[in-house]
């Protein structure tokens, strides 16, 4: 019967979690992994341009599935360079940085069960330096993209810089500020941002693991070569309660089906299901592209932390400056990895690229300037297509989750989450789970 059945489109372990927990629960579960059809890359870049965040509220199994064989702790936690100086989330400083630099308290009130903006408007309202005003908001607006990017809830996304030049441009008190910032301005939940944080590089044997684990646990394991993807859902459709579609040459029912390939990856593995599964899409605006930065370069790799985020400098007129940077480094590798986001519809244009790479160069020296920084290039065939930005938050509407275009079908990917830090994933594993759990 195809109520108990489950499929998952996965790769690299993706939804490995969730294929767990609904085995146990008593669901046949079918993990169809797509691996093998996705580009070769190297496991730092598999992990794409953030860590993993461990916040104390994830269990432990959901932890174990967050790290892999091979991973450390980010020490000085989260680390973001600002306009006014480098701010390390867990490093000594930051509780003193939380109560007296402006931006990060309206960072902290963003994130907090019980945020104040109103209050913190205020403490800007009477900032003496106007310029310093200015450049504390932009922190603040770059930030705040920053937590959207990899937050664990999903909160209306904050124009900042309209909000604080409707209080400038209002005589005080009229109309309050407390009206300018209702209900739907504050953040449903906690932030991971402030929690425990890793760095992980999961081999192949780590794969391997999980995939002895999961189908010692009862969940059949079938590896997708091109000829099974050229053939199996072909014939994807829904039916009333279930979804149907050949696999292996053989027609099956599944009561569900989660799908954790990205909208690119899709178009590669099973670009005739693309329109079935994504009726609305449209290619991403930006990618995050992966630069490799030699290992020496004047003690650069010894003034930066693990992971480093540089934010937009929104107050310049160059495009590329409005960008963020990450910075990591691994124990294993003789390089620094280096990700920024680049026009997705001209990834493979050596120009551009050459372009984006020059002037985050640039960015670089300014900021570390006694270091002589060089870069290489992306090799043209090896890409990740999973790290991806639309123009909205979310590709699929905001009830999407669980307005969907059938009910039996579950999205855990960027295009539904809206984010694509490995914590939000858990966290969009686990809303799948309780739903699915509340329909059997």
């Amino acid at each position: 019967m195809a109520s108990k059945n489950v499929a998952i489109v996965s790769a690299w372990g993706r939804g490995a979690w969730l294929a767990h927990q609904l085995q146990q629960e008593g669901f046949h579960v079918t993990v169809l992994d797509v691996s093998s059809l996705l580009p070769s890359v190297s496991s730092s870049q598999r992990e794409g341009p953030f860590g993993v965040f461990l916040p104390s509220t994830l269990s432990d199994l959901q932890k174990q599935y967050l790290l892999s064989d091979n991973f450390h702790s980010v020490k000085q936690g989260f680390s973001v360079y600002t306009s006014q100086g480098p701010v390390e989330f867990q490093g000594p400083l930051y509780s003193f940085l939380r109560k007296k630099r402006k931006d990060f308290c309206l960072l902290d009130s963003l994130l907090s069960d019980t945020p104040d903006l109103s209050e913190v408007i205020k403490t800007l309202w009477h900032q003496k330096e106007k310029k310093q005003m200015i450049e504390e908001i932009e922190d603040s607006e770059s930030l705040v993209r920053l937590a959207l990017e990899l937050g664990s809830s999903y909160f209306e996304p904050l124009n900042i810089k309209k909000f604080i030049g409707e209080i400038l441009r209002t005589k005080k008190g009229s109309p309050s500020l407390d009206q300018l910032f209702n209900e739907k301005n504050k953040a449903c939940s906690f932030s991971p941002l402030f929690s425990n944080y890793f760095l992980r590089e999961a081999s192949q044997r780590y794969f391997e693991e999980v995939k002895i684990s999961l189908k010692e646990g009862g969940v059949q394991w079938l590896d997708i070569s091109k000829q099974d993807a050229d053939a199996d859902l072909r014939d994807l459709g829904f039916a009333k309660k279930c979804v149907q579609f050949s696999l292996k040459g053989e027609k099956k029912d599944f009561s569900f089906l989660i799908w954790t390939l990205s909208g690119p990856e899709t178009t590669r593995c099973f670009s005739n299901a693309l329109s079935v599964l994504f009726p609305n899409w449209k290619e991403p605006v930006k990618i995050w592209r992966f630069f490799s930065l030699p290992w020496d370069q004047g003690g650069f790799e010894n003034v930066i932390p693990s992971l480093l985020i540089i934010l937009p400098s929104l107050h310049r007129e160059e495009e590329n400056d409005k960008e963020m940077i990450s910075l990591k480094k691994y124990k294993s590798v003789s390089h620094i990895d280096m990700w920024t986001l680049c026009p997705y519809s001209r990834r493979f244009d050596e120009q551009v690229l050459s372009s984006c790479l020059g002037s985050t160069l640039d960015r670089l020296r300014t900021i570390f300037p006694h270091c002589t920084i060089s870069g290489v290039l992306p090799d043209k065939s090896y890409y990740q297509e999973y790290y991806v930005q639309y123009e909205s938050n979310r590709l699929l509407e905001k009830n999407s989750f669980y307005n969907k275009v059938h009910p039996c079908l579950f999205h855990l990917n960027p295009e539904a989450a809206g984010k694509i830090d490995a914590y939000s994933l858990i966290q969009q594993s686990d809303r799948i789970l309780k739903t699915i759990l509340s329909k059997r």
